[in-house]
């Protein structure tokens, strides 16, 4: 496999159905910058390749699949934990906003479960979180019950 065309850590990527493509977004770089920049790497040819950049920088984010686009959600700028949220569609190759967290938080666990994304814990830049968000379709929703500890890395 060839090198990525960007040195990152902790980038967060999903494996894109249909296409044979791994797509990674994100991350910093070891010039200590955080990364917007997207790369996809084909399993086919083994090469890599740029894409379109998310519309922000982020790390300690997550990306998930969900109805067969990716969804990063949330993380870091250099100066900010995110609400935000946006989703990768590789038909045409373009990033759309999608709806916003309840609550800023980075370092977290993402999945999806039975068509629903879920996110618990993390941290919001003063508080380690015990929360657990869902999004059902439409928007993030709160749960009632969280996490029986605060969880963050």
């Amino acid at each position: 496999i060839t090198s990525m065309r960007t040195a990152r850590g902790n980038p967060f990527g999903v494996l894109l159905p249909g296409s044979l493509s791994f797509v990674l977004c994100g991350g910093w770089n070891p010039s200590n910058y955080y990364l917007k920049t997207c790369e996809k790497l084909s399993l086919t040819n083994h090469t890599w390749s740029r894409i379109a950049n998310m519309s922000i920088i982020r790390h300690a984010h997550a990306a998930i699949l969900s109805n067969g686009k990716m969804v990063v959600i949330g993380g870091t700028t250099s100066l900010a934990r995110l609400i935000s949220c946006e989703q990768y569609n590789e038909a045409n190759y373009t990033w759309t906003d999608f709806p916003s967290l309840n609550i800023a938080r980075r370092s977290f666990g993402a999945a999806v479960v039975l068509g629903k994304i879920y996110v618990a814990g993390g941290w919001n830049g003063t508080t380690v979180l015990s929360s657990v968000e869902v999004f059902g379709g439409s928007s993030w929703t709160l749960l009632g019950s969280s996490l029986a500890g605060a969880v963050a890395p």
